[in-house]
């Protein structure tokens, strides 16, 4: 996210990741970043 931000300067942006492993537990991980 870091690098995005630093590329691309928004006001705001959400990176949403969605893991599904085979083992069948998932994980879903976001990351948020809002100018101040």
């Amino acid at each position: 996210l870091d690098d995005l931000v630093q590329v691309l300067k928004p006001l705001r942006m959400e990176v949403t990741g969605e893991f599904t492993p085979r083992g069948g537990v998932s994980s879903l991980a976001t990351a948020v970043y809002e100018k101040e």
